[in-house]
């Protein structure tokens, strides 16, 4: 496919710039304008397929951090005392969060760790975007902090984050006595 080696001469130039520490933005802005083009060459290298991924949620997503948390849940539905019930709502919601999320997969590949956003597109099937490079999984694991991280393998937000996160944010904020 002539479009996939497009794609491929633009993301291993990509990665050479990026090894040589020059600037790749402009190539970047190529790679993911391309549509189609960046998700037909990961299915075609088999790339990011079986490979890792994380979910990444904002608290925002959880918590309506700027407004009233009360207008999405029911005041006794946060009114939790025992780590346990906070852990269960944490869980869930975040469940329920990831069915329509955008989860990061990343592979390393030649060297360098790549890394493309994904959505399920239902019987379309899942369709890649947003690629990026980073020099180390740990780069990548940086570009995640910041955000809670659900993952079935890799480094999720622990439980005891997760509580002081629904402490941040509920408890403190609301049920302070």
């Amino acid at each position: 496919m002539l479009e996939t080696k497009e794609t491929d001469d633009l993301i291993n130039s990509a990665i050479e710039s990026f090894l040589r520490e020059e600037p790749i933005d402009d190539i970047l802005v190529k790679i993911d304008s391309g549509g189609e083009k960046f998700n037909n060459w990961v299915y075609d290298k088999k790339i990011f397929l079986n490979e890792e991924y994380s979910w990444l949620i904002n608290e925002e997503d959880i918590f309506d951090t700027y407004g009233d948390v009360f207008e999405n849940y029911h005041r006794e539905e946060l009114d939790l005392k025992i780590d346990k019930d906070i852990l269960e709502f944490m869980n869930n919601a975040i469940d329920r969060l990831c069915e329509g999320a955008t989860a990061y997969h990343y592979a390393l590949y030649k060297g360098v760790y790549i890394s493309a956003s994904c959505e399920c597109h239902g019987q379309g099937g899942l369709f890649f975007s947003d690629f990026c490079i980073y020099k180390s999984k740990d780069e990548f694991r940086n570009f995640c902090k910041g955000s809670i991280i659900s993952s079935p393998t890799e480094y999720p937000t622990t439980n005891t984050e997760l509580i002081a996160i629904f402490k941040k944010n509920v408890t403190d904020k609301y049920f302070k006595d």
